[in-house]
C-alpha cells in the first residue's frame, strides 16, 4: 500500500501543526460496541464528549433488551451520536465479484488474499503489525451479519437511517463506523492482549489506567465494570477509537470507493500512534518531539523503531 502523501495530510498534521485537532464535529455522544452474536458477549457503553475528550458515563445492564438500551441511547441525545462498532461492516470487494460468476467444481482466478482480505486489513497490517480477522475465511463473517442486521433493527426502530460515518463533520442524527480494540490499544501503547480470561482481571486494570491517561475519564465506580468484564472493557475502547475518529485523529482510507464498498477500520493516524507511545501517555499539552522532523524522517522512526 502506499505511504501517505504528506501534502494531502490536514494542516494540523502537517510539520509544526498541532497534532491533536479540537473536535470538527456534531457528535454529542459515543457508544462503544464489542459486538458478538450472543448478547452473553457483547459489550456497550456510552460516553459524552467534552472540550478535550470524553467521559465514560454508562454501562449496559444485561437484564435489559440490548437493542432497546441502544435506542433509548440515541434518542435522548440532543445531538447526534457517533456508534463506534467492533465488528466487520463489509465483505472484500472480490469476493463478491469472484462468487457472482462461479461454479461448482470450477477453480476461481482470484487469489485466496483478495477474496478474503480487505484494503482496510492490508492497512491495520501495516500500522500495528497484526492481522484483524479475515471476514471472507472466518467465523466473525457470523458477526459481521449479526451486526449489520442490528443497524437495520436499529434504523427501523428509530425510524431513521442510520448510515456510515465517512468524515467528523456529519448533519444530525446517528452515524456508525467500523472499529479495532486492539489496533487502536497498540497505536496508544497499551497491552493489547492476554486480557480476555475470566481470571486475568489485574491485566484489564492495567488496560483501563492506560484509557484514563489518555482521553478517556472513567468514574471509579466504572472502572470496576471493566475490570470485571472484558467485553465491556473492549467496548470503552471502541469509545476511544470513535473519539479518534470525531476528532481527526484516525486515518481515512486512500480510495473512498472501494472503502464505501468494503468497510474500513478507523485507527488513529501513524504519526500519531507514534507519539502517543513516546510522549508520557500521549497528553495533548506536552511537546510534540516529532514537530522538526520531515515526512520522511517520521515514517524511518515509524517503521524502523518500533
Amino acid at each position: 500500500m502506499a505511504e501517505p502523501d504528506p501534502g494531502r495530510l490536514p494542516a494540523e498534521k502537517r510539520r509544526g501543526g498541532s497534532p491533536v485537532p479540537e473536535a470538527t464535529t456534531s457528535f454529542s455522544r459515543i457508544i462503544g460496541i464489542d459486538f458478538a452474536t450472543a448478547d452473553a458477549k457483547k459489550g456497550l457503553v456510552l460516553a459524552t464528549r467534552k472540550r478535550k475528550g470524553l467521559r465514560l458515563d454508562r454501562t449496559w445492564d444485561r437484564q435489559d433488551p440490548f437493542l432497546d438500551v441502544l435506542v433509548q441511547w440515541i434518542v435522548e441525545a440532543r445531538e447526534a451520536t457517533l456508534i463506534a462498532v467492533d465488528a466487520p461492516l463489509g465483505w472484500p470487494a472480490p469476493l463478491g465479484e469472484a462468487l457472482n460468476l462461479h461454479e461448482a467444481g470450477r477453480a476461481i482466478g482470484t487469489s485466496a488474499d483478495e477474496m478474503f482480505r480487505r484494503r482496510t486489513d492490508v492497512f491495520v497490517r501495516c500500522a500495528i503489525g497484526q492481522n484483524p480477522l479475515e471476514i471472507g475465511a472466518d467465523r466473525i463473517a457470523r458477526t459481521a451479519h449479526a451486526a449489520l442486521a442490528c443497524l437495520g433493527e436499529l434504523s427501523k426502530k428509530l425510524g431513521t437511517q442510520v448510515p456510515l460515518a465517512w468524515t467528523p463533520a456529519v448533519g444530525k442524527g446517528p452515524a456508525a463506523i467500523e472499529v479495532y480494540p486492539a489496533a487502536t490499544l497498540k497505536a496508544y501503547g497499551i497491552r493489547s492482549t492476554g486480557y480476555k480470561k475470566v481470571g486475568q482481571r489485574s491485566e484489564r486494570r492495567e488496560i483501563v489506567e492506560g484509557l484514563g491517561r489518555q482521553w478517556l475519564e472513567i468514574p471509579d465506580r466504572l472502572a470496576n465494570e471493566l475490570h470485571d468484564d472484558a467485553d465491556t472493557l473492549d467496548a470503552a475502547v471502541c469509545v476511544l477509537a470513535g473519539e479518534d475518529f470525531a476528532a481527526g485523529r484516525a486515518e481515512p482510507p486512500e480510495d473512498d470507493d472501494l472503502a464505501r464498498r468494503e468497510g474500513w477500520i478507523w485507527v488513529p493516524r501513524r504519526d500519531l500512534g507514534y507519539r502517543m507511545q513516546n510522549l508520557r501517555y500521549g497528553n495533548p499539552d506536552d511537546p510534540d518531539p516529532l514537530a522538526d522532523l520531515s515526512w520522511d524522517e517520521i515514517r524511518d522512526i515509524i517503521y524502523e523503531g518500533r
